[in-house]
């Protein structure tokens, strides 16, 4: 699909969104409206003329080494109880009974010790808009604390919470037998509900 991988630079064909995020009875909310173009400082183009920096926390190339020319940063780590995303739409060709998506991705969170429900997080959704149902075995969050796998904790403290933080990784998601079907792919990153403590990816 159209620049499904940033590699024109831009956002085209992508929704972008900002918003908060709270919590109602023990559980996550997040809240967010879409907007008409990248709000700096929480949906940035990454390029290597461009950034060609290692994350502050993690040491890591904030451009994905996987050979792109582009890749996006989600988020910020200012803190105040932020929410952003984005999200595309692509239909799986109806002679595609075998079908995937690839996506690399590397993320940033404190870690201040809150419940579960008040951490700052990362959120990957797959959602089958054709049939009006989450791809739940393709849909996850990575939630500061709790022993992520994968995660390592930077030599950076800010405050007096660790920050966490995950080098570049893949995924692959297996879309076989939704031939046909229109999918749409999100991202989404959060602060701490609190409006104290950051994440981004």
């Amino acid at each position: 699909p159209s620049n499904i991988d940033f590699e024109t630079g831009d956002f085209a064909g992508w929704k972008l969104y900002t918003g908060i995020t709270d919590a109602d009875l023990g559980q996550n909310q997040i809240f967010m409206n879409q907007v008409p173009a990248p709000v700096p400082d929480r949906h940035r183009i990454i390029s290597a003329a461009t950034t060609p920096q290692l994350d502050e926390f993690g040491g890591f190339p904030k451009l994905c080494p996987n050979g792109s020319g582009y890749s996006v940063l989600l988020g910020n780590n200012d803190g105040a109880g932020q929410a952003e995303g984005i999200s595309y739409e692509f239909t799986i060709p109806t002679t595609a009974n075998k079908y995937s998506i690839s996506y690399n991705y590397a993320i940033v969170i404190q870690d201040p010790g809150h419940q579960d429900f008040e951490q700052p997080r990362m959120k990957i959704q797959l959602f089958n808009v054709s049939d009006n149902a989450e791809l739940n075995c393709s849909s996850f969050s990575f939630v500061a604390g709790g022993g992520l796998p994968g995660f390592q904790t930077s030599p950076i403290i800010v405050g007096n919470s660790p920050v966490l933080y995950k080098d570049w990784s893949g995924n692959t998601i297996n879309l076989d037998g939704l031939a046909g079907k229109t999918i749409r792919f999100s991202a989404t990153t959060t602060d701490c509900i609190f409006e104290a403590h950051f994440g981004y990816a």
